[in-house]
Parts: C-alpha cells; sequence; structure tokens
C-alpha cells in the first residue's frame, strides 16, 4: 500500500450499529415511501459473513454489510451531515447500496445520494466525533466499498465510502466541517488502468477544495 507523503423513534437491527429513524419528518410522499422501503429491506436482512461472492472476490472483508432475501449483500448510507450532531455520531440512513453475487452495484432508486457515504470503521468514527475541532487523524474517502475496506483493513483508520465521483467532493466538504484539523485522504485504486480518468480528477478537485490529499494505489 502506498505511503502518504506528507420525535423520531429509532429502530436498530439485531448487533447493527446503525440505528435508523422509522419517521423521518418533513419529507415529501415519494421520499417517504422510499424510506418506507428501505427500512423495509433492512428490517427483513439477514446477518452474513465474509463468504459472499463480492466480498471473495475482491478479498475484503465485511464490515457491516447484511444480506437479503436475494442473496444481495446491503450496505448502509447515512447522511453525513445529520449523522455528527455536536459530539454524538448517530448514523441516520440515507440511501442503501445494493451488492449482487455478480454485475453492477447500485443505490436505492429515489434515494438521496449526494452527502451520503457507507461508513467503515464505527468504533473509529464515534471516537473521533467525541472531539471533533481538535480530531487530528487520517479519515479517508474512497468511492467503492471493496477499496474502502481495503484501506480500512490496512491502516484501522475511519473510512467514508462515497458510492460516486461526483459525491466524492460532497462528503469530503461535510467530514472537512466537521473535523477541520483531520487529514482528509481521497484513496483511489487504479486497478492497473491509466490513472488519468474522469474519477482521478474529481478527487483531485475534491480535495484541492478542503486541503486535502489524494493517493491512487493498485490495491
Amino acid at each position: 500500500m502506498a505511503k502518504k507523503t506528507e420525535t423520531p423513534a429509532t429502530v436498530e437491527a439485531e448487533n447493527s450499529p446503525l440505528p435508523v429513524e422509522l419517521e423521518p419528518p418533513a419529507l415529501e410522499v415519494d421520499r417517504r415511501q422510499v424510506m418506507a422501503n428501505m427500512l423495509e429491506k433492512l428490517t427483513r436482512a439477514r446477518d452474513t459473513n465474509d463468504c459472499h461472492a463480492y466480498l471473495l472476490n475482491h478479498d475484503v472483508p465485511n464490515y457491516d454489510l447484511c444480506l437479503d432475501a436475494a442473496g444481495n449483500l446491503l450496505g448502509v448510507g447515512i447522511d453525513l451531515a445529520g449523522s455528527f450532531t455536536g459530539t454524538a455520531y448517530i448514523p441516520k440512513l440515507q440511501t442503501l447500496l445494493t451488492i449482487p453475487r455478480e454485475g453492477k452495484l447500485w443505490l436505492e432508486p429515489g434515494a438521496e445520494t449526494s452527502g451520503a457515504a457507507l461508513m467503515i470503521g464505527h468504533r473509529e468514527w464515534r471516537k473521533a466525533a467525541k472531539n471533533p475541532r481538535d480530531e487530528s487523524g487520517d479519515m479517508y474517502v474512497t468511492k467503492d466499498y471493496a477499496t474502502g475496506a481495503a484501506v480500512h483493513q490496512l491502516t484501522g483508520r475511519p473510512v467514508a465510502v462515497a458510492f460516486t465521483a461526483v459525491n466524492l467532493r460532497a462528503a469530503g466538504q461535510i467530514l472537512r466541517e466537521k473535523f477541520p484539523k483531520a487529514e482528509i485522504i481521497f484513496y483511489l485504486d487504479s486497478g492497473g488502468r491509466s490513472r488519468v480518468s474522469s474519477l482521478l480528477e474529481k478527487a483531485w478537485a475534491a480535495a484541492q477544495a478542503m486541503n486535502g490529499q489524494v493517493i491512487v494505489d493498485d490495491l
């Protein structure tokens, strides 16, 4: 791995660190239905291990993913801005990532993606949230789960999976506002491809906007 140089009621699934709102206030009717659909999926989901085809193919562990009835992995995308309040870290559901055994991953249709992230390392995020203005450790932002899981496994540091190249900047900006002294690092997996890409351009733009860093590696 490259080295860097420089009220609503809540429901919590069994063994899950992610409380989510049952009745989010002031949402449009269609957004409320989207939220209801996601909550139903999470209610019906079950715990799983590291043996899902996606995890095996990418050689990464399961960090708080669950399994739906069709055998897809589900990952909770939280509302970053709304999940860090004062010195508390209380994840609030915003979208769902669905990871099939093979084929393309997808985000919940109709759910807002901007400012959402799948968080890896909840214990580390909670620790950082206790003193957010003085937290100066590394915080990683990745586009996809596999890269985020590999980075967390190697570094032990908190990771925010932003889902899309466009959302890298929004996710990173929220983290910068919450943690002004932290090292925000955008970590990209080159996958053996050319580094001249839209993803890299967006990561550089995001890093420059918030005094962050970019690492490109072939994980």
